[in-house]
């Protein structure tokens, strides 16, 4: 029965942030001017699936469960980088979206 715990987050998360919604709402409100390594979409649920399993995790692992989750590789400034004010911006955006539907 724990396997399955986290297929259902897994599949809850998409359909609540389905990727073409995320990217939109990152274009919307100022969050990211393009997409490369790190997008929006995969961005924002990776950090979502990295603190939902546990205590407060330092940059650098957010990173690592990024790569992981991605398969790709980035230069840690390029993720570092994403933690500012727009990335506060989309995950409101996010979250009023979500609520909203709700």
């Amino acid at each position: 029965m724990a396997r399955r715990q986290p297929i259902e987050i897994a599949k809850t998360l998409k359909h609540l942030l389905p990727k073409r919604r995320v990217t939109a709402l990152a274009k919307e409100v100022g969050a990211t001017q393009w997409e490369r390594k790190v997008g929006s979409a995969a961005f924002v649920l990776s950090l979502i699936r990295a603190f939902g399993v546990g205590n407060l995790r330092p940059l650098a692992s957010l990173r690592r469960a990024f790569e992981h989750a991605t398969g790709t590789t980035v230069v840690p400034s390029s993720f570092y980088d994403r933690f500012g004010p727009r990335l506060v911006k989309l995950l409101r955006a996010l979250l009023n979206d979500v609520i909203g539907r709700g």
